[in-house]
């Protein structure tokens, strides 16, 4: 009995020392393979730095070339998140770069970027594969990289690479930044390859997306994501020039789908969510109405945006940047509202809305854009002093054209061309008063102001010199 357990154990042990060898020695091999793709990686890192050192001429080089050793450092203490962390950092830096050798740099940064993020799978970069890996560096990585593709002009590699940054998050990624790649990829067809088939085929795929994933999100966060969505599609249909503008297409999604969507997310207070607010709403549906000429269906929705808004800031704490930036919303809207009313010849009302938006915007510190809005109202109001032609009405509007004068002359300076239209409104005001002799001297001096600046030749500088010749020959006639 002895010898029989004594010749088994020994057995056993004869079949166990094999295996443990073999799996030190699969051990040992991983190990290698392991040194050996890290001691690449530290290669092409220094490769990296390299470049960076080349590119002395270009501002910045020094500090790309010191991240790049940053990364190269994470990576070696095995901090492989980390490592990514500062090449995403520098590809986005690198985006903006001009220098031609400083965009094939960024190209370069780029791509080790999806390298470290693939390990972050445990899988490795293998040329003449497609890379697989799923987590938002690789998503990030890829949409520098498609970024950086449109820079170069390689438009087919950038609409590629910006696929491949969905499908890194298409199913584990967050609902949001699943979005954030369609919204990066509607971005490219509309500014770049400007293909409707292609728009089409992204807003579908996003759309479908969101319905999949409806059953297992927050009906708060789907809402949010399905809004943007909602108002990507809106917008493109309406206001893209490629389109042409399906306006009525557009309405109809916006009743039926978008409004409700913003209804249902202005009831949620208990927490801050990204979703459109429903005064953007009403905006919207003020824009299409107005597009399609349904001036009294626009003038009601953005009188509801504008009573949202105001109570809003009423709601602000004063002094904060959130009521600076409600603030300068509401006066956009109120010079919406202007443009709408001049276009329904309300000449009067236009301008003490835009007057409005003006004073508003000047309390915020946007002094040229008020400065602008001074312009509109005073052309409005020579135009509705223009009907009535009362000496009383006249007096006020050559009196808001010297107004807008002196703001402009503060806001864009003396010899701004920006002046040249108040000048001119000026010199209506002095004809209309019956001031002839005064009429001639702000039209000379926004002339010489756009010669200076622009030369004989532009058309600013043309149509203000016919206008002058038009003022003599008017002159002219009235000394008759």
């Amino acid at each position: 009995m002895a010898t029989w357990w004594i010749w088994t154990t020994s057995l056993a042990a004869l079949m166990v020392v094999p295996l443990v060898v073999g799996a030190r020695l699969m051990r040992e091999q991983e190990d290698g393979r392991d040194r050996a793709a890290k001691q690449k990686r530290m290669e092409e890192m220094r490769a990296l730095e390299a470049k960076a050192k080349k590119l002395s001429a270009v501002e910045g080089a020094q500090q790309w070339a010191y991240v790049v050793r940053k990364a190269a450092e994470s990576d070696r203490s095995n901090r492989v998140r980390e490592s990514c962390a500062y090449l995403l950092r520098l590809a986005a830096v690198l985006e903006n770069v001009k220098h031609e050798e400083g965009v094939k740099f960024a190209e370069a940064v780029c791509w080790r970027a999806i390298k470290q993020a693939l390990m972050l799978d445990g899988n490795l970069f293998k040329e003449g594969e497609k890379p697989v890996g799923a987590n938002e560096e690789l998503k990030a990585a890829y949409v520098r990289l498609a970024n950086v593709e449109v820079r170069r002009g390689k438009h087919a590699e950038a609409e590629s690479h910006y696929w491949s940054a969905y499908r890194a998050v298409e199913d584990m990624g967050s609902l949001d930044s699943v979005s954030a790649t369609f919204m990066h990829m509607i971005r490219f067809h509309r500014k770049v390859t400007k293909s409707k088939e292609k728009l089409d085929k992204v807003f579908t795929i996003w759309d479908r997306k969101l319905e999949e994933r409806k059953q297992v999100e927050c009906s708060m966060t789907y809402l949010v994501e399905k809004s943007k969505m909602l108002n990507e599609k809106i917008t493109f249909m309406a206001f893209d020039k490629e389109e042409g503008g399906r306006f009525h297409e557009a309405l109809s999604l916006a009743e039926k789908e978008f409004l409700p969507i913003a209804k249902e997310l202005d009831t949620i207070t208990i927490v801050q969510h990204e979703g459109p607010e429903l005064e953007a709403a009403y905006d919207l549906m003020a824009n299409l109405y107005m597009q399609l000429k349904k001036f009294e269906e626009s003038e009601k929705w953005i009188k509801m945006s504008i009573t949202k808004r105001e109570e809003k800031v009423e709601e602000d704490e004063p002094g904060t940047d959130t009521e600076a930036e409600n603030r300068k919303y509401l006066a956009y809207c109120y010079r919406f509202y202007a443009n709408l009313l001049g276009t329904m010849e309300k000449f009067n009302e236009a301008a003490n809305m835009f007057e409005k938006a003006a004073i508003m915007m000047e309390e915020v510190g946007q002094d040229k854009e008020a400065a602008m809005m001074r312009i509109s109202a005073t052309s409005m109001f020579l135009r509705s002093a223009e009907k009535g032609k009362s000496t009383e009405v006249v007096t006020k509007g050559l009196e808001m054209a010297q107004d807008t004068l002196h703001h402009c002359e503060h806001a864009f300076g003396p010899v701004s061309t920006k002046l040249a239209e108040p000048l001119m409104l000026l010199s209506k005001g002095y004809w209309m008063l019956g001031k002839y002799s005064e009429c001639e001297k702000p039209v000379l001096r926004a002339l010489e102001i756009c010669r200076n600046a622009l030369g004989d030749s532009h058309s600013l500088t043309k149509t203000i010199l016919t206008q002058l010749m038009e003022l003599r020959r008017r002159l002219q006639n009235t000394k008759k």
